[in-house]
């Protein structure tokens, strides 16, 4: 009975601390973010393209949460799939509100060893988990072929000349071609985007 009685308090007190770091961090978002002109772009957004969004990041983290578990088991850290997704989760959490993207690493892998055991197997989980997927950008990179392609940018020039310049894309087709083209609807898009920086950076100097 004290042994249960421990572990019920121990789970009481990790829930509280669950629901106070998620309360400091909606408190530091809501500090830092201007929540009035958030709620006038995501009204402004369209619906079904933010859920999509949603859904495919959300996919991508599950998928990401399996290729981990597959590590786990090879090396004998045997949980659910389900636990590892809630691990990997909560490891995010801790990657977008703390202070570093190694703290989310770390608690996930505090967590699952809690679960399957052992504390450096579960954190070399997490850092082969880490590498294989810098092999996949590097090779990914290695495979990136460069082109050469008619004209140029006049951001080049202003950028050598110490103007820093962005380019902002209109949706062309066939650039510098003799059979160019664009929608003019992508070139209202394009329109309405800077705009919107103009009111933005004017709202921001005011």
């Amino acid at each position: 009975m004290p042994d249960e009685s421990q572990s019920s308090r121990r789970g009481r007190w990790k829930i509280l601390l669950q629901f106070g770091v998620s309360a400091l961090a909606v408190w530091l978002i809501a500090r830092r973010v201007d929540l009035r002109e958030s709620a006038h772009l995501v009204a402004g957004a369209r619906a079904g393209y933010v859920v999509a969004a949603i859904a495919l990041y959300v996919v991508g983290q599950v998928l990401s949460a399996y290729r981990w578990r597959l590590i786990g088991v090879s090396v004998g850290l045997v949980d659910s799939f389900a636990h590892y997704v809630r691990y990997y989760f909560i490891g995010m959490f801790f990657m977008f509100f703390g202070p570093s993207t190694l703290g989310g690493d770390l608690v996930r892998s505090l967590y699952l060893a809690e679960g399957a055991g052992g504390r450096v197997r579960a954190f070399n989980s997490v850092l082969f988990d880490r590498l294989n997927g810098l092999v996949v950008l590097v090779a990914i990179g290695a495979s990136v072929e460069s082109a050469a392609m008619g004209g140029g940018c006049d951001a080049n020039v202003l950028n050598r000349r110490g103007f820093e310049v962005a380019n902002l894309g209109t949706g062309m087709q066939k650039i510098h071609t003799v059979h160019e083209w664009l929608r003019v609807s992508d070139m209202a898009r394009t329109a309405a985007v800077i705009t919107e920086m103009v009111r933005l950076r004017g709202a921001g100097a005011g």
